[in-house]
Formats: structure tokens, sequence, C-alpha cells
């Protein structure tokens, strides 16, 4: 994602803005999620990024998927048709699949982790020289992660999260991240982070 643009546009709860403002010189872009049709946050932080994503395509952004782990077909909120939609239906092990296929993945790829118990399915992305970003939304990350889902962590070009009270409570659980940044991005809100306008 170009230097120039805010941290906190990319978490943008404003759909036009984030249409407008996040942008990306990678070729390819990938979304994993826990689901991306619901009405909860983390669905609807996921089409945001879609959307945004979407809009490049042809312009900077050469292919866009999006990885769902619960849902089995393309959502009825997310009909863009330019996005590659895959679903597992709720299996772990169908959805780790979609990480170890033959995905055309390099230093070009960016990939976006909507779900920090997703992490260890991008840890071949990272591997492969891809760029994994981490997004932490809430009572998910405020757990002690299991030890393949800290070296997912661990191998994370940027960590962000919705508020200063997640970051708080994930280093709390996981203080081998105590010196880590991660970037505060409450959906619709400047980024709290100094330096925040050297962007993601």
């Amino acid at each position: 994602i170009r230097r120039s643009v805010s941290r906190a546009q990319i978490a943008s709860g404003c759909r036009a803005s984030a249409r407008n403002d996040v942008k990306t010189d990678r070729s390819r872009a990938i979304v994993l999620t826990p689901r991306a049709g619901g009405t909860d946050g983390v669905s609807a932080v996921t089409r945001l990024y879609a959307n945004a994503l979407a809009a490049q395509i042809g312009s900077g952004v050469d292919a866009l998927s999006v990885w769902s782990l619960d849902e089995a077909a393309r959502p009825a909120r997310m009909p863009d048709q330019r996005v590659t939609f895959q679903g597992a239906a709720g299996s772990r092990l169908r959805f780790a699949a979609f990480g170890l296929g033959g995905a055309r993945v390099d230093d070009r790829t960016l990939v976006i982790v909507q779900h920090v118990h997703l992490m260890p399915v991008a840890l071949p992305f990272a591997w492969r020289g891809a760029r994994v970003l981490l997004l932490l939304h809430g009572v998910e990350a405020w757990k002690r992660l299991r030890p393949l889902e800290r070296a997912a962590c661990r191998a994370a070009w940027k960590i962000a999260a919705v508020s200063e009270h997640t970051v708080v409570r994930f280093r709390a659980a996981n203080p081998e991240f105590s010196n880590t940044p991660i970037d505060v991005c409450p959906p619709g809100l400047p980024s709290t982070l100094a330096g925040a306008g050297s962007g993601v």
C-alpha cells in the first residue's frame, strides 16, 4: 500500500473515503475473513476493504480475492463479480488448503487478515514474500495466541487494531508483542499512532 496513504484510511468506516484513499501497488490482493456477508463488524470491514480494492482493478490491482471461512457461496452483500470469492463452508481444513494451493503469491501480493486466528493460513504467503496485514478487531485478540498463531503474527508485515483497548489486551495476553508497533485505527477516525501520516 502506498506510503502516502494514512493508516486510518484503510480501515475507514466511510465507504466513499475507502474507495478513494485505499491505494495499493500490489499486483494481487487477498482478503482472509471469517465471513463477508454478515451484519457484524468483521463482515462490514471486509466489504470495505474489498470495495476499495475492487475499485482499483485494472489500475494497480490485477486480481482480488476474498476467502471466507464460514460461507459456502458468494454472499449477496458482495455482488461484484470482479472479486473472486472462495468459501470453505466452515471447514478449517479446506480453508487452510486455500493457502497451500497454487495461488500466485510473491512480493507484489498483499494479504489482509481480518481475524487473528486465521493468521496461520497466511504464514505460507509471508514465507513466499507477500506483505501480510493483520487487523485486530476485539475479543478474539484478547487471549493467549497458539504457537502457530504467534509465529504467523511475528511474520506479519503490519499489525493494526480497531482500538487502543484491544492493543492493551492483546499485549497483556501476548507480552512478546509488547514492543511490536500496532497501529490504532478506529473505523472512521484518524489513527492515534505517532507518525501515522507516513501511511501503511
